[in-house]
């Protein structure tokens, strides 16, 4: 391939995002729908202000809101994160509202910006409680299987093999109530004899329990 083609490739990208971004006019606003997902699986929507010299955009209230809707609380220590991620891209928050103002001759790098700030606002999703605690739950849980299972493989002892049981089987208990290990067993390698016949299920995979 040459730069000539490679060059075709990186513009193809741009005509690409062109092509699926649409918009509707709302008054002075443009509402507008771009091609990148957000933690709902939709389309990104924001709305654009063009002024005489100068563009506003608005993302509407609905990031923050929707943040609240996913169950996340915002304390003090997540707001830290937030000031951080709008301070990073220059955007300003008016109670639920995340807004830029630019020049309008820097309309296409404010709205590079405003885009990449909701986006990863959005994605402080990921902090609400129920999943925080499902994130580390798993994480540990997963991490101590693999310990036991590492431990078993490498001294290939009876004894090694009992106490790689118990502990998968402590495990199983903690995860159990949250019906995670159903999940967490099928990360695990298909040749992890130890964890799969001693919490009652077959090498290759589990059978729920329910």
């Amino acid at each position: 391939m040459t730069s000539s083609d490679f060059d075709s490739l990186i513009r193809s990208y741009g005509k690409w995002l062109s092509d699926n971004t649409t918009y509707t006019q709302l008054d002075e606003w443009y509402e507008v729908n771009v091609p990148l997902l957000d933690e709902d699986n939709d389309y990104t929507q924001f709305y654009v202000k063009p002024g005489k010299n100068s563009v506003t955009f608005s993302d509407g209230c609905a990031t923050l809101r929707r943040l609240e809707s996913h169950g996340m609380t915002v304390t003090e220590s997540r707001l830290a994160v937030l000031k951080d991620i709008l301070n990073q891209f220059g955007i300003e928050r008016n109670g639920d509202e995340l807004t830029l103002t630019s020049d309008t001759a820097d309309f296409a790098d404010a709205k590079n910006r405003f885009l990449q700030a909701i986006i990863k606002v959005g994605d402080m999703s990921m902090l609400a409680n129920p999943m925080c605690r499902r994130i580390l739950q798993m994480t540990f849980v997963c991490s101590l299987m693999r310990t036991t299972y590492g431990m078993w493989k490498a001294l290939g002892s009876v004894a090694s093999l009992v106490c790689c049981a118990s502990m998968t089987l402590c495990c199983r208990s903690r995860v159990n109530r949250r019906n995670d290990s159903a999940h967490l067993l099928r990360g695990l390698p298909s040749d992890s004899f130890p964890v799969p016949y001693f919490m009652g299920g077959y090498a290759g995979g589990t059978k729920d329990t329910k």
